[in-house]
């Protein structure tokens, strides 16, 4: 039922202030095939998106990056788990 998903990323430094918040939509399946995006076998596929290539940590510290599903539905059927990766750029 959801050909994409929108996500709010938020960046919180340790004194709890926000220091960044981005509105991210992913496809999950091709508008034109209606293939799943990503790989893995059955019905469990993995996809990366490039989310922010130029997120930014001004201080040396840590850090909390949240992320909250932005959709109609509180829960969404078949989407399992969503996570981040962090590589420096």
């Amino acid at each position: 039922p959801y050909y994409n998903i929108w996500i709010n990323k938020s960046v919180i430094n340790d004194k709890q202030q926000m220091i960044s918040k981005k509105l991210q939509g992913a496809d999950l399946f091709n508008g034109k095939t209606g293939e799943p995006n990503g790989g893995g076998f059955g019905n469990t596929f993995d996809y990366e998106i490039l989310s922010d290539s130029a997120l930014h940590f001004p201080q040396i510290g840590t850090y909390t990056i949240a992320l909250d599903q932005y959709m109609r539905q509180d829960t969404l059927k078949g989407v399992i788990a969503v996570g981040i990766k962090l590589k420096k750029n």
